[in-house]
């Protein structure tokens, strides 16, 4: 009898309340931007990619230990992780509204009564205890948890992608104090050598053995040695401040770990095309998509804001008094409560307006940040290319610069050519050896730029080899 009169009251009330929800019918689906396709870029797998510990690869122990010290201290990348546990309690957040919620409220006080009757004074005490639950028709909760779960992945990425932006970071920084200081070992011998020829210079002169020009010549390249040396120091020290704040420490603190000599990596080899699977795996191309995906997720949530929400209720109460009749009362009760929109002012279109921008802006953002890291990894692969092919150049004037040192330095030990002649090709041969210094640096730094640029390390291995 009792589940009969139920049955009838729920469909009394259901009844009106789905006939109404037809009045706040949502919008037709709106027209999306499309995301990028592999075949739309036009490109091909020709690597594989190594994300994990790529900078080993540098052979420098020194190199390893401030990379793997900035990424347990540096402090940017802890605000990056303090955002990923804020991405996940939103998860949580989201999904508890997909549990049983029961509240249990407890009163006591006492009560006197007077009146026609005995005066009676009684202590009481009420349980009201509440259980409800939502009853998500529309799977408006779960698009919620949906959308949450998905920027919480991008989040996971997005500390990937820091990750990565430090190491390399890191690795360039220290790149530039090495190379500074390497060119600083080659200035001060260049200096001492111009010093000794421009003391041989300056008494021919004064002989009349030379013109007066001759000294000028070599006390502006002096001057310009100098120049060169000052800014080396400077951008030793600038390296230095970089990796410290990088580690969150001191120069001083830092001073026993940035000693050394950074060797190459091996080179790469020929590149064809710029592999699409590389790209699609960059930790901030990942977190991109997840972000889409989250607000496709926020405009089904959007949608179902326009049709009505239903709650299941089960609820009692129990009260117990000492002495005023009844002394015990309990009660049992369930119902269905439900928020019906009829008319909000265009709250709710303007809700979905909204989420349908935004999942537009997230998918144009994608595609950008794809063409982008087309165009990172293609013009990294060029540069790298040209730095190879500069520093073997450089290599080959290097070593015949050296040869032409040796055959002058022989002749002048012979007596049968001046200490000048034997002092400028030291000098040439020296300059050389400064460009190649430059160049090797900046073949390490498109290697840098180009592991950057695919989002992680990578390996020169033909798609056959896969």
């Amino acid at each position: 009898m009792f589940a009969s009169q139920l049955r009838r009251s729920l469909l009394l009330l259901l009844t009106p309340l789905l006939l109404l929800s037809c009045s706040m019918i949502p919008p037709k689906e709106a027209h999306h931007q499309q995301l990028l396709t592999p075949e739309e870029i036009g490109i091909r797998a020709e690597m594989q990619i190594r994300t994990c510990r790529w900078w080993e690869d540098f052979r420098d122990p020194q190199l390893n230990t401030l990379i793997e010290m900035g990424l347990r201290q540096n402090l940017n990348l802890q605000q990056v992780s303090y955002r990923l546990s804020l991405a996940k309690q939103q998860v949580l957040l989201n999904q508890a509204g997909q549990k049983v919620q029961a509240n249990l409220k407890l009163n006591g006080g006492g009560l006197a009564a007077k009146g026609d009757f005995p005066s009676q004074n009684s202590a009481f005490a009420l349980a009201l205890p509440m259980v409800g639950y939502n009853l998500d028709f529309w799977g408006k909760i779960e698009n919620r948890v949906l959308a949450a779960s998905n920027r919480e992945k991008a989040a996971q990425v997005n500390v990937t992608q820091a990750r990565l932006a430090l190491a390399v970071s890191i690795a360039q920084s220290y790149l530039n104090l090495q190379n500074n200081r390497q060119q600083k070992q080659v200035l001060h011998r260049m200096i001492t050598n111009q010093k000794a020829a421009e003391e041989i210079i300056v008494g021919s002169v004064k002989r009349g053995f030379l013109p007066y020009e001759e000294l000028l010549q070599s006390q502006s390249y002096s001057h310009l040695l100098r120049a060169e040396l000052t800014g080396a120091k400077a951008q030793e020290i600038l390296a230095k401040n970089q990796i410290a704040l990088y580690l969150a420490r001191t120069t001083e603190q830092l001073a026993p770990l940035v000693d050394g000599k950074l060797t190459l990596i091996a080179p790469l080899q020929e590149v064809l095309s710029i592999p699409m699977n590389l790209l699609a795996r960059r930790p901030d191309i990942q977190g991109k998509k997840w972000i889409v995906q989250a607000y496709a997720a926020e405009i089904k949530v959007a949608r179902t804001a326009f049709y009505p929400d239903f709650n299941l209720m089960l609820g009692g109460a129990f009260l117990a008094m000492t002495n005023i009749h009844p002394d015990k009362l309990s009660l049992l009760s369930g119902s269905i409560a439900t928020s019906l929109p009829l008319y909000d002012g265009g709250l709710r279109d303007a809700g979905l307006s909204i989420a349908n921008i935004m999942y537009d802006r997230a998918v144009l953002d994608y595609n950008q940040s794809l063409l982008g890291a087309v165009r990172e990894a293609s013009d990294a692969i060029i540069l790298l290319k040209t730095s190879q092919e500069q520093e073997m150049l450089t290599g080959i004037s290097t070593e015949k610069q050296r040869q032409a040192y040796d055959i002058a330095r022989k002749k002048y030990q012979r007596g049968i050519s001046p200490y000048l002649l034997m002092n400028q090709a030291e000098s040439r041969w020296q300059q050389t050896f400064l460009n190649l210094i430059k160049t090797e640096t900046a073949t390490l730094q498109s290697q840098l730029r180009l592991i950057m640029a695919l989002g992680g390390g990578y390996s020169p291995k033909a798609a056959t080899e896969k």
